[in-house]
């Protein structure tokens, strides 16, 4: 394939920073995501499998006297990460360690 020549090089640039912007806006989208009430951190948590069973409502009224009855669902996974580190994969998120993470994050 032949070099381009010089003159047509700004012509390249124009084009590439057009779809460049265009991009931009296609990606650029925020989505309001209201905060979870405690019925459906319950559900998330259930979902995830982060909780022995009998765990799950303890380790939610924790949450609670932490963060409150209203809790975004980006802080929820972040925190349940959190829980997770240095626990074998598919082991439940002992309650000390839910709560530890819990008043470090919050």
């Amino acid at each position: 394939m032949a070099p381009l020549a010089a003159s047509s090089w700004p012509a390249v640039l124009t084009i590439s920073s057009s779809r460049l912007c265009l991009a931009a806006e296609v990606f650029n989208v925020s989505l309001n995501v209201p905060a979870l009430q405690m019925d459906e951190i319950v559900r998330v948590v259930r979902h995830l499998n982060a909780f022995d069973l009998q765990d799950i409502p303890p380790a939610v009224d924790c949450l609670a006297s932490h963060a409150g009855k209203r809790v975004p669902l980006k802080k929820l996974l972040l925190w349940v990460e959190m829980a997770k580190q240095g626990l074998e994969p598919g082991a439940f998120i002992p309650l000390d360690q839910w709560s530890q993470v819990l008043r470090d994050l919050s």
